[in-house]
């Protein structure tokens, strides 16, 4: 019998006294001693530190962001179906007027959470208010996903961090956590998104179905 089981056996088993004990106990019970040790070892096993925790979550923060990211792909194509004098044309009855300026002002949400808020920066997008077509609104977010990416890369693995900063309209700071700054972007794109849909049927265009898309319809995207 090996000397580590006798030491297990001697901890586990607090009425255990000594090395005589443990040999007589084993003697009796050698089944239950086993499982005990292969349960200790399971244990260990199966316990996760809040590191991989968080690592875990990031991950998954990462792989709803592609989601999106994919499903935007699929608005943007449909954009580029219209004229470009319809992609820019202010609408009565809608907020930000056309769907250009709901594309940027979607783009500058994320600028401002997390690029201003979190970062502390100003001027992260690189002439947002300039962009005049597809094209263009298109570049702007590859300028969104680098932003993203280097947000997720500083805090992701601290997604109930709150971070501090002063939010403009309300002239006070706040205090929000990392997850919250993610999600609320990302929400907020697709809530601007259904709007831009419904100016484009309005101006005579079919959309197709922008909802997240499902993983069969990714292969038909790259």
């Amino acid at each position: 019998m090996s000397q580590p089981l006798f030491y297990n056996l001697i901890i586990q088993n607090q009425h255990v006294k000594g090395l005589a004990d443990a040999c007589l106990l084993f003697l009796r019970h050698p089944l239950s001693a086993l499982r005990k040790k292969e349960n200790l070892k399971e244990s260990r096993r199966t316990t996760i530190s809040p590191f991989r925790s968080e690592l875990k979550m990031m991950d998954v923060i990462k792989q709803q962001y592609e989601l999106v990211k994919m499903t935007r792909e699929l608005f943007f194509r449909y954009c580029e179906t219209l004229k470009n004098e319809d992609y820019c044309k202010e609408l009565e009855g809608f907020g930000w007027g056309s769907i250009r300026n709901l594309h940027v002002h979607v783009a500058e949400c994320y600028e401002s959470w997390l690029g201003r808020f979190a970062f502390k920066e100003e001027n992260v997008l690189i002439n947002s208010r300039e962009a005049s077509d597809v094209k263009e609104v298109r570049e702007l977010f590859q300028q969104v996903d680098q932003l993203a990416a280097r947000f997720l890369e500083e805090f992701g693995r601290e997604y109930n961090r709150k971070l501090k900063g002063r939010v403009s309209w309300q002239g006070e700071d706040e205090e929000l956590t990392v997850l919250w700054l993610i999600t609320h972007t990302m929400t907020h794109e697709f809530h601007h998104k259904g709007q831009a849909v419904s100016m484009g049927r309005k101006l005579g265009y079919l959309p197709p179905d922008t909802d997240l898309i499902p993983p069969e319809e990714y292969e038909k995207l790259l």
